[in-house]
């Protein structure tokens, strides 16, 4: 039998070819995921502990002073410490000045030129000197302040640029601004500010972390907490993706996706060659093979295909893995990508096993069907048969289990939805039972495929008009129903998980905008950080920076709140940032336009617009601890500890009038100048056009205000944030996952394409006679190809509008379960990746047609005709 399976593959490899493409493609989507798991996995460890390079464990814990360095390098097994602690500042050079985050510089830190800072030194980063135009040599000045003391006090140092740090390459990567000597970060005055930053300690040569680990926790007992580096790498990836391996089952996942719709195609394959080899499997019958002999056949192709496929997947997986991290290794110059990446054992049997259980569970089936044919029937004609014999059974399973999944689906949105406040436990609950009755919907579907294809074939059909192509291109497709709904099946997995992503995503995005706009509602807000007045210049640039449509100048200073709320929850004394928005710039002539409203830059300005003197807005969380309600009064006074003491001493009572539209006490213009009669403009509301990128717009507002210090040195350091750049940050990163996503999931739509393909193929090859009989009466070459182009769309737009529905409904599950217990979901649809979705269906479906057109053309009628 070995020989006959043999000479059965070498005569049919083409028909073999569609399910060899599909295993290969889920296998090489396993190994890749093995090998690129570990490799990503390395880069983000590696990242995460960028900090920690060349250190072996990290204590963390307070105090962590020079007396705590000297023990923790006096341990036993310990090489050498030092601290990571930091101190925020403003880094000056002339007139420009910029914030940043100023650290310890350790021995082994890189540098881009220069050397490492000694006394009265430090090195920056490269590309903040050369926003400060400093050179290596020059002096510049570090201002901090100590915020904890009983009056904010700042310190000033001067030190010489002795080095440039390179610019970071990714988030990651980034650590600090600045780097002075350990001692400078030790002493007064950086020491109260710093004095709690971890401490790096490396191992002695022959010590492993484990080991200077347990005698660093046996020195500094249970107030402090020892980790070696890979439980810092694992922790920190465990705390940005919910588990330490997350990353790599993730990707799993998608292989297991990549495999389901492989399986189908390889299952349609089998089952197709089995029946196009009936005669010669019923004349093996004949001649004495046994029933066991004619399955062991099917499932020794099955095995051998499974090898060779397997094998072809693995080099596939490795090349695509190998020739991404050579692209990623430019990118990432600081981390060695190609650390954990090897062809290890596990990799070979993980792949190999896969891709053998795939094709022999797929092939298990066409083997019991070939077993069971007897040889005097089999050597009959098989007559066509159009529609299904699926059976009433089969159609009530699949329908209670589409409804019970359905049921499930809602039930869990219900579950996780149903409390007045986040509860995890619920959520979770929510999510299990939503995402159990996600599969039983599925499989429902998966099941009565085989009820719905031929109306869904006609109606589609219907689409290409009433002409003889049309007719005979449906009366193709739905030809062999099961086989037909098989191809749709794998296609509708594939399509459907691509649009269940970008439906979440898009859903995602909108209720995290709204989220964000509710608490953020300014796109940007620019402020001093020491309170004094905005410049002319300053202002004017704000109002003038491409991106930005409307901006508000704004007061803000410190005052005391004081009042009666609900029972003995009253305000005692609450020291808050009160905040007014002027409809101009008091005392200037910088804006020379029209007045605009206060609320002009907020998306819903009417709160602020209508707020009226002797009113203030509050944010709702405070008027809830409080106790407050619209209509209760407040007392308000300047506060003498603030930068506000010109203000008057004499409490104004005020009125709660409703929620402040952002996290800030609001009160309008003419009651601001009750308290403070010489306001300070120390601030500004930005609204920015809806297609400016608010990245790209902080960075031009950050380079023009340190432009404007060259022209002023008395210009102020100005601070910028708000709701535009965080949501434009979650969506970036939103995008970034969707497209990875997107990218892992399009591996099982091409597997399905790929039987669309086949399909197509093996149909032609069944309808010889029939297509020879049409060329006969006059249909010509071309509508024969268009016959099979109409039938080859048909199927992949069937699929693809099942997979869209379903993803649509599944993501929007999806996403109601997650994101509905947090707050208001808005339901996004996914129009774009909908469209090419679609496009890409009808593409390919119009590609998979083109081989088996030309097969079916190339065959004289009268050659066709003739009896095998």
């Amino acid at each position: 039998m070995l020989k006959i399976t043999l000479q059965q593959m070498r005569s049919g490899w083409v028909r073999l070819l569609a399910a060899g493409i599909a295993i290969a493609l889920g296998t090489g989507f396993v190994a890749a995921t093995l090998l690129g798991g570990e490799a990503m996995k390395s880069a983000a460890y590696q990242s995460f502990t960028s900090e920690f390079e060349g250190a072996d464990a990290v204590i963390e814990g307070a105090p962590l002073g020079a007396g705590e360095i000297d023990r923790a390098a006096s341990v036993s097994g310990a090489a050498e410490a030092h601290t990571k602690a930091s101190v925020g500042g403003e880094i000056g050079f002339g007139s420009r000045s910029n914030w940043g985050l100023i650290g310890a510089a350790s021995p082994d830190a890189q540098l881009e030129a220069g050397e490492l800072p000694g006394d009265g030194e430090i090195a920056l980063r490269a590309d903040l000197a050369d926003r400060l135009g400093v050179a290596i040599g020059d002096d510049v000045a570090l201002t901090v302040t100590d915020w904890d003391a009983d009056e904010p006090t700042d310190s000033r140092i001067e030190a010489r640029v002795s080095g440039l740090v390179p610019e970071a390459t990714n988030f990651f990567t980034y650590g600090t601004d600045a780097l002075v000597p350990e001692s400078a970060l030790l002493t007064d005055p950086l020491a109260p500010l710093s004095s709690e930053g971890p401490l790096a300690v490396s191992a002695a040569g022959g010590v492993s972390e484990e080991e200077l680990q347990t005698a660093l926790a046996e020195e500094f007992g249970s107030d402090y907490t020892v980790q070696t580096v890979t439980e810092v790498a694992e922790e920190t990836t465990e705390a940005i993706t919910g588990d330490s391996q997350a990353l790599t089952w993730v990707l799993l996942g998608f292989a297991g996706v990549a495999l389901a719709a492989a399986i189908l195609v390889i299952s349609n394959t089998f089952a197709v060659l089995v029946a196009s080899r009936t005669r010669t499997l019923a004349m093996l019958r004949t001649i004495g093979a046994s029933r066991s002999q004619v399955g062991g056949s099917v499932m020794l192709e099955a095995l051998i295909l499974g090898v060779v496929s397997s094998l072809a997947g693995l080099a596939l997986g490795y090349g695509v893995i190998a020739g991404a991290l050579a692209v990623v290794t430019r990118s990432l110059p600081d981390i060695n990508v190609w650390q954990d990446f090897a062809l290890t054992p596990a990799v070979w049997i993980a792949t190999l096993a896969t891709g053998i259980v795939i094709t022999m569970l797929a092939g298990f089936l066409p083997a019991r069907t070939a077993t069971r044919v007897r040889p005097l029937e089999a050597l009959r004609p098989e007559p066509v048969r159009l529609g299904t014999t699926a059976g009433k059974f089969r159609a009530a399973i699949s329908l209670l289990a589409f409804l019970a999944g359905a049921a499930m689906l809602i039930g869990g949105v219900a579950i996780a939805t149903g409390g007045d406040e986040v509860d995890d436990m619920r959520m979770l609950a929510g999510l299990g039972i939503g995402i159990l009755g996600g599969f039983i919907s599925v499989a429902g579907i998966l099941l009565g495929s085989v009820f719905i294809i031929s109306p869904l074939v006609r109606a589609v059909g219907a689409l290409f008009g009433r002409g003889a192509t049309a007719k005979v291109a449906t009366m193709g497709a739905i030809r062999n129903p099961r086989r037909t709904a098989t191809t749709s099946n794998a296609l509708f997995i594939g399509v459907a998980l691509v649009v269940m992503m970008g439906t979440g995503a898009a859903t995602a995005k909108t209720s995290l905008s709204e989220e964000l706009q509710d608490f953020f509602p300014v796109d940007v807000e620019a402020a001093t950080g020491d309170g004094s007045d905005l410049t002319t210049g300053q202002l004017e640039t704000l109002g003038a920076t491409e991106g930005v449509e409307v901006y508000t100048p704004t007061s803000s200073a410190g005052v005391v709140l004081t009042g009666a709320g609900d029972g003995d929850a009253g305000i005692d004394e609450a020291h808050v940032e009160l905040l007014t928005a002027h409809d101009s710039v008091p005392g200037s002539d910088a804006q020379e336009s029209a007045p605009l409203t206060p609320g002009a830059a907020l998306p819903n300005p009417e709160a602020v617009d209508g707020l009226e003197p002797g009113e203030i807005l509050l944010p709702d969380w405070f008027a809830s601890d409080y106790g407050l309600e619209v209509g209760d009064t407040v007392e308000v006074s300047a506060d003498p500890a603030g930068d506000s003491a010109s203000g008057e001493g004499e409490p104004a009572p005020l009125t709660f009038a409703g929620d402040a539209p952002a996290a800030v006490f609001l009160v309008a213009e003419p009651t601001f100048a009750e308290l403070f009669p010489d306001p300070p403009v120390n601030g500004a509301w930005l609204r920015l056009t809806p297609e400016a990128n608010p990245l790209t717009v902080i960075k031009d507002l950050e380079d023009a205000m340190t432009t404007l210090q060259t022209e002023n040195p008395d210009a102020p350091v100005v601070q910028f944030a708000g709701g535009a750049v965080e949501r434009a940050t979650f969506e970036q990163v939103i995008d970034v996952l969707l497209l990875i996503v997107t990218a892992m999931l399009a591996v099982a739509v091409v597997i399905a394409l790929v039987g669309v393909a086949n399909t197509l193929s093996l149909s032609v090859l069944e309808r010889r006679r029939e297509s020879a009989t049409l060329r006969a009466i006059g249909l010509t070459k071309s509508q024969l190809r268009g016959t099979l182009a109409i039938e080859g769309v048909i199927i992949a737009v069937v699929g693809a509008l099942v997979g869209i529905a379903g993803g649509l409904a599944y993501g929007w599950a999806g996403a109601m379960t997650i994101l509905g217990a947090l707050g208001s979901v808005r339901l996004g649809v996914p129009w774009a990746l909908i469209a090419v979705v679609a496009a890409v269906a009808i593409g390919a479906g119009l590609l998979a047609s083109v081989i088996p057109a030309r097969s079916a053309t190339k065959v004289p009628p009268v050659a066709a005709l003739a009896e095998e």
